[in-house]
């Protein structure tokens, strides 16, 4: 599946949303700085909600990146994500 991103990113750069599920794979895998790469493409592009923060904000937390990982994280928490794991990355 990430092969079939990345050749879709290959064929059309601006797809964000290959961008998006390659990062949601990455994810997955614990791939975790690929995963934030991703993500971080797509919340440039301005295609950013609960979902792409979250993920950007957990992806950079578990790389130890607590600093850059609080701006993602607060932003997801105030579009709604009332999940406990992103709290406690956040440090509330």
């Amino acid at each position: 599946s990430i092969s079939d991103y990345d050749r879709s990113i290959s064929l059309k750069n601006e797809y964000s949303q290959a961008y998006k599920n390659r990062a949601l794979a990455n994810y997955g895998l614990s791939n975790f700085q690929q995963a934030a790469n991703d993500m971080a493409i797509v919340v440039s592009r301005g295609q950013s909600g609960l979902e792409e923060f979250t993920i950007l904000g957990l992806s950079k937390f578990k790389l130890k990146d607590f600093k850059s990982a609080l701006d993602p994280l607060t932003k997801a928490i105030d579009l709604g994500n009332a999940d406990a794991q992103v709290y406690a990355a956040r440090g509330n």
